[in-house]
This record gives C-alpha cells, structure tokens and sequence, in this order.
C-alpha cells in the first residue's frame, strides 16, 4: 500500500480499476436543501491511495465495442426489493 490514510477516511481495496458508490442523502426538496446537498455531493471524491491530497486525473476510459448494452437493460428492469 502506498500512501496514509488521513484521519475521517476511509481505504476501499477494489481488484478493478472501476468502483460505484451509492449512497442517499436525505433532501425535503426545498431549494435551500439542494443547495445543502449538492454541496455536500461536491465533497466526495475517489482517488487511488497513492494520489490523496495530490491533483489527480483519472486515465482515459475506453470503449468496448463488444459491451452488450441490451444485458445492462436487463440489469436496470430487474425486480429490486
């Protein structure tokens, strides 16, 4: 491992080099909420160990153009409980 891990965050090790992260943040839907929430949201940030507290830009991605997108709407239209 490269890097420390500074007070209040926290190491996430994935074996890819992509991550999802889902998360809810209560909001009435006032205007003034928003506001709360979308600076809230301006705070987060996902960065490999060894870049934290430095500038980072994230490689370029590449397009497979064998993905199935009819098998990511398959995932979408599944029933979630």
């Amino acid at each position: 491992m490269v890097g420390r891990i500074a007070s209040g965050r926290y190491r996430v090790q994935v074996p890819t080099a992509m991550v999802w992260i889902l998360g809810r943040i209560y909001c009435t839907g006032t205007p003034q909420d928003y506001a709360a929430v979308h600076a809230l949201q301006n705070k987060f940030s996902v960065v490999p160990l060894s870049s934290y507290g430095k500038p980072y830009t994230p490689p370029p991605g590449t397009v497979d153009p064998n993905f199935d997108m009819k098998q990511r709407c398959v995932i979408r239209s599944m029933p979630w409980t």
